[in-house]
């Protein structure tokens, strides 16, 4: 009995020890893989980067859709709207009635066709009969502006053997301009009962026998002015004198609707030097001319109102002593100064 008790422990524990024995070679076994897969795993991780190529094409999420393109459930999709039928246009009328028509069209057609072309309705005929009539008729003397005739030979003749271009008097100029009044006449009523006048000129003589000027009676009011620009023109008299010529438009004083006025001016002027001019001015005031619309055929132009002659047309003579024509018609006399504007 003793004898099978103890083999019985002895198997036990070689046993046990074979278990034990078991047990801790796994451990170790483990042990050493793991401590292997440290040792060796940064190794390939580097060789994997190295090796492995880098993609070409990088995919990106799908983009998110717009709120537009959100599909909404059935129960939270909005009603369908239903389409409004298309409005129809009005129709216009391209013929409208007669009391419309006339007074429309011919609006029209004078503000958009040339005068030259317009063809003016049949009820305007009988006005364009006594426009015509009207320049038949008409007198040209009764309509000339009142200028007083008088002997005088102090308007010397032009000297065309005297060059233009190079005449002294060719220049830009600057001065002043004075009344004469006739002898015994106060300042106060020198010409019509008005007060004598003086101004500044600003006159530009050309080398081809242009003149172009101006004064300070623009910047002033009836009866002299405001007024446009003046334009004309001048020719030697001798090497060291000339005469000129110009007219300018004016307001018609007394104020008169439709109408225009103007003034025709004459100078006698010689170089004094080769900076300064002098000499007389004779200034005509003109007469009112009338500034209305008149029909004109396809073949016609304005005929040149009989009252405008005195723009055009020279006056007789020179007047330098204003006690030698007191008359009417008669112009008001003026001397100036002129400085030339040098660089």
């Amino acid at each position: 009995m003793a004898k099978m008790v103890y083999a019985e422990k002895m198997c036990a524990m070689a046993a046990v020890g074979v278990l034990a024995a078991l047990v801790g070679s796994t451990g170790v076994a483990q042990d050493r893989p793991m401590q292997d897969a440290r040792r060796v795993r940064p190794v390939k991780q580097a060789q994997l980067l190295e090796l492995a190529p880098l993609p070409e094409l990088v995919l990106l999420p799908e983009p998110v859709p717009l709120p537009l393109q959100v599909r909404l459930a059935a129960d939270q999709a909005p009603p369908p709207q239903q389409a409004e039928p298309p409005q129809q246009a009005p129709v216009l009328e391209l013929t409208p009635p007669p009391r419309q028509d006339r007074p429309l069209r011919a609006a029209w057609l004078s503000e958009l066709a040339p005068v030259s072309e317009w063809t003016p309705p049949p009820e305007q005929a009988p006005l364009r009969q006594k426009a015509q009539l009207r320049e038949q008729t008409l007198i040209p003397e009764q309509a000339q502006p009142v200028i007083a005739i008088f002997e005088s030979t102090d308007f010397p003749p032009a000297n065309p053997s005297i060059s233009i271009k190079d005449h002294p008097a060719v220049g830009a100029y600057f001065g002043k301009a004075i009344q004469v009044c006739a002898a015994g006449v106060a300042p106060s009523a020198c010409a019509g009962g008005q007060q004598a006048g003086v101004l500044f000129m600003n006159p530009v003589l050309t080398g081809d026998g242009l003149l172009i000027a101006d004064d300070s009676l623009t910047l002033l009011g009836a009866p002299y002015g405001p007024h446009a620009c003046a334009h004309g023109s001048w020719v030697p008299t001798s090497a060291t004198e000339f005469t000129a010529e110009y007219t300018f438009i004016t307001s018609t004083f007394p104020p008169a609707t439709g109408t225009i006025s103007g003034l025709r001016a004459r100078w006698v002027a010689q170089v004094l030097d080769a900076n300064t001019l002098v000499g007389w001015v004779n200034a005509y005031f003109l007469s009112s001319s009338p500034v209305t619309w008149t029909p004109l055929a396809a073949d016609q132009f304005p005929a040149f109102p009989p009252e405008a002659a005195g723009f055009v047309t020279a006056p007789n003579g020179f007047v330098k002593d204003p006690s030698t024509c007191m008359t009417a018609g008669c112009p008001q006399v003026f001397k100036f100064t002129l400085k030339r504007i040098t660089r």
